[in-house]
């Protein structure tokens, strides 16, 4: 598995199984950072970004930078996994 430095990819978790999902996109709307997410077992939500965490942490998602394309991660990212 890759984190966001090295793929581009954010994984998160899915709030319904906590398997792996990815943003398909992202947008704030007023102070409130909104996601639809799709996780491996086809799960999706159109959610806000609150207690959502990078998968297999407890390190909660703030949403991509603002320079950066939607699925870019900021940079208070995971360290990588040992495999």
């Amino acid at each position: 598995m890759t984190w966001p430095s090295d793929s581009g990819l954010t994984l998160l978790t899915c709030p319904e199984c906590g398997n792996m999902a990815s943003i398909e996109w992202e947008s704030p709307v007023d102070e409130v950072l909104l996601l639809k997410l799709r996780c491996v077992e086809r799960h999706w939500f159109l959610m806000p970004a609150e207690g959502i965490t990078y998968y297999g942490t407890d390190i909660p998602y703030r949403g991509a930078d603002p320079g950066d394309d939607a699925t870019a991660a900021k940079t208070d990212h995971p360290p990588p996994r040992e495999a």
